[in-house]
C-alpha cells in the first residue's frame, strides 16, 4: 500500500501483504472486493475472509469469515458489499448483510420464511435470489438450488425489480454488463427439469454528465494521434511533477490468515498457461476454457478434463455391471463423488464433443433419455456408438450432429466415470 508525501515529493511504501497465491488467483479474490474508503480503511476479500485494514495504524479487522466466493459480492466501484450470513439449516441464507464501506454502515436483508442468495451487483444495484424455506434444500440437475424470485435492490435497499414466473425457477446466473442471464427450470414431484434460458436488464437511470470524446488528428510521423479535451479554462502549458524519492522506512508486512471453507467441490480452470477461475459445476468450468484448449483440475490438482487429450477414434465396451453401480449413486451426486478408484462426475450442460473426453478414458458416457440409460462407448470423426443399458447387445450408430441435437433436448444431462491413473 503506497501513499504520496507531497512535502517530500516521495512515494512511501506503508505495508505489503505476503500472499502465496499466483497473480490470477489473487486477482480473482480482489475482484470480489478491493476498496479504499475515504475513512482511511482498506477492504479486501482473501481466503474466505473480508478484512478491513486501517491504513494509519495498520490494524487488521475481520469483518466476516468462512465465506465462499459465491456468497459475497461488491459493487462495480467497491463501495457496497453484500454477503450471506449462514445459519446451518441450508446452503442459502436467512440474512444478507448489505454494507456501505464508505460510510461504514450496514443493514440486514431478511424476510420471514424466505432464504436468500447473493448473485452479484449491476453497478451499484444488488441482485439477490429468493427461495422459500420449503424448497431451500432441493437441488436441480446442475447441483444448484434454484431461486423462485430474482430481486434487484438499490443502495438505499429499495426494490427496483422483482422477477417471477409461475412454476419456473432460476439458477446458473451470470452478469454481463447490465444484463443478468440464467437458466430456467420447471418443478414437479420428480424434481427440477430444464426449461430454457432467459435474461433480465437492469433499468438503471443514466446519469447526465459531460462525457469526454476522443479527438483524432494526423501528426506527421506519429500518424493518427487521439487526445481527450480537458474541460475548464484554456492554459498554454501543463506542469508535470514526478516523485523524486521512494521510501520503505515505514514499510512492514501484514499477515492474513485463511478461513476454513465448506467441502463444496471446486473445479479449477486453466488455459494458455494461466489460471482462469474456479467454478462449482463442470459446465461453467469447461465453457471458460474450451475455446482456448484448456484443462480442469480438482482440489488435489488432478486432471478432470483436458481438451487436447482425446484420441480421434475410440472403440469401447458398455461395462454394464460397473455402470449400474455408478447409476445407483447418481441420486446422491451433485458435482462429483469418489467411487471405485475414480470419480463420478455430473456433466450437466456440457456439450457432447467435450463430454466424449470421458469415453476416451475407458468408461461409457451415461445419459438418461426416453426413459432409458444410454451408454456412449465409442466415437470417430463422424459418428458415435451407444448401447441401451439392459437392452440389445447390438450397438446403435448415430451421426455426431444428430446425437448432439438429441442429447440437447435433455440439456446434455451426461454423467461420467473418470478412473484414477
Amino acid at each position: 500500500f503506497y501513499t504520496y508525501d507531497n512535502s517530500e515529493n516521495t512515494v512511501v511504501e506503508n505495508f505489503f501483504l505476503p500472499l502465496k497465491e499466483n497473480k490470477e488467483e489473487l486477482e480473482e479474490s480482489m475482484n470480489r472486493l478491493s476498496y479504499h474508503a475515504g475513512n482511511k480503511m482498506f477492504y479486501l476479500y482473501y481466503g474466505g475472509t473480508v478484512y478491513g485494514i486501517d491504513t494509519n495504524s495498520f490494524e487488521v479487522l475481520t469483518m466476516a469469515s468462512s465465506l465462499e466466493k459465491s456468497e459475497l459480492a461488491s459493487s462495480d466501484g467497491g463501495q457496497y458489499l453484500a454477503y450471506e450470513e449462514k445459519n446451518g439449516e441450508s446452503e442459502l441464507s436467512q440474512t444478507v448483510v448489505f454494507r456501505n464501506l464508505k460510510s461504514d454502515k450496514s443493514q440486514n436483508i431478511a424476510e420471514e420464511n424466505k432464504l436468500f442468495s447473493v448473485i452479484g451487483f449491476i453497478e451499484d444495484d444488488l441482485v439477490l435470489g429468493v427461495q422459500s424455506k420449503e424448497q431451500g434444500k432441493e437441488w436441480n440437475p446442475q447441483g444448484e438450488i434454484p431461486m423462485e424470485e430474482i430481486r434487484i435492490i438499490g443502495p438505499d435497499l429499495k426494490q427496483k425489480l422483482s422477477y417471477k414466473k409461475e412454476n419456473l425457477y432460476f439458477s446458473n446466473f451470470s452478469i454481463v454488463g447490465n444484463q443478468l442471464r440464467f437458466d430456467e427450470y420447471t418443478h414437479n414431484e420428480n424434481g427440477y427439469a430444464y426449461f430454457g434460458k432467459d435474461s433480465v436488464l437492469s433499468n438503471k437511470e443514466e446519469l447526465k454528465e459531460n462525457k469526454l470524446v476522443p479527438e483524432a488528428k494526423q501528426q506527421g510521423a506519429f500518424g493518427k494521434v487521439y487526445t481527450l479535451p480537458l474541460p475548464g479554462k484554456n492554459i498554454e502549458k501543463i506542469n508535470m511533477q514526478n516523485p523524486e524519492k521512494f521510501s520503505i522506512e515505514k514499510a512492514g508486512s501484514i499477515e492474513l490468515s485463511q478461513s476454513k471453507l465448506t467441502d463444496k467441490a471446486v473445479f479449477y480452470a486453466y488455459s494458455l498457461g494461466h489460471y482462469r477461475g474456479n467454478y462449482q459445476n463442470m459446465e461453467t468450468a469447461i465453457s471458460a476454457v474450451y475455446d482456448d484448449f484448456g484443462y480442469i483440475l480438482n482440489e488435489k490438482q488432478e486432471i478432470l478434463w483436458n481438451r487436447t487429450d482425446r484420441p480421434s477414434v475410440i472403440i469401447g465396451k458398455p461395462r454394464e455391471d460397473e455402470v449400474t453401480d455408478f447409476i445407483a449413486q447418481i441420486p446422491d451426486l451433485r458435482s462429483c463423488i469418489e467411487s471405485n478408484g475414480g470419480e463420478i462426475l455430473n456433466l450437466y450442460g456440457v456439450n457432447l464433443n467435450a463430454a466424449l473426453y470421458y469415453t476416451s478414458k475407458g468408461y461409457p458416457l451415461m445419459i438418461r433419455i426416453d426413459d432409458n440409460w444410454e451408454l456412449i462407448t465409442g466415437y470417430n470423426g463422424s459418428q458415435i456408438t451407444s448401447y441401451i443399458l439392459g437392452g440389445s447387445s447390438s450397438p446403435n450408430l448415430m451421426k455426431k450432429e444428430d446425437a448432439a441435437a438429441r442429447y440437447d433436448t435433455v440439456h446434455n444431462a451426461f454423467f461420467a466415470f473418470l478412473p484414477k491413473t
